[in-house]
């Protein structure tokens, strides 16, 4: 299931929506057979794939573009939760324990960070708002928040009060974030 944060409060509410009965096949024909992260900017999705390393892109009819880049060239081994603000993606790898950067065209930028020296050993859902990531920590059941820059702002929560001990997907609205456990 997935719990609703508010962003202020942190208190958790259960959030059921409604489907709409739109899907698509991640897998065929682009190969992306273990998608983890997702992120869109009204014209396409952009997947990652633990498994091969690789973000695949998509129209938002579901239907494959034919663009694909690869994260290991960077280190980026076990690419799960990505996020992106037009300009870069941000791609956390729970492997090392690191958010790589990379221009939207796919190109690694040369940067990253750890994110264990705050605890958060096991980064997989990312978000941002031009200030602040937030990350989960699917081991600890935490939400760790970082400036942009990648420096621990000394802030978390737990997520595991509300029963969500596994949380791996999280976005966010300015007032609320929705998190995903993948224990439930």
């Amino acid at each position: 299931f997935i719990l609703l944060y508010s962003v202020n409060n942190v208190i958790p509410t259960i959030y059921f929506g409604t489907y709409n009965a739109f899907s698509f096949d991640t897998a065929l024909p682009s190969g992306n057979a273990a998608p983890s992260g997702i992120t869109q900017n009204g014209t396409y999705f952009w997947i990652t794939d633990f498994l091969d390393a690789q973000v695949y892109q998509y129209y938002m009819n579901g239907t494959f573009t034919g663009s694909n880049f690869s994260t290991a060239g960077s280190g980026s081994s076990n690419p799960r939760g990505m996020t992106q603000n037009e300009t870069y993606f941000w791609i956390s790898d729970i492997t090392d324990a690191q958010v790589y950067q990379y221009y939207i065209n796919g190109t690694f930028t040369g940067s990253n960070f750890s994110t264990a020296g705050s605890g958060n050993g096991d980064p997989w859902g990312i978000i941002q708002n031009e200030t602040y990531f937030w990350i989960t920590d699917q081991t600890d059941g935490r939400v760790y928040q970082y400036w942009m820059n990648g420096t621990f702002t000394g802030s978390n929560f737990s997520t595991t009060g509300s029963g969500n001990s596994n949380p791996i997907g999280i976005t966010q609205n300015g007032t609320y974030f929705w998190i995903s456990d993948v224990g439930d």
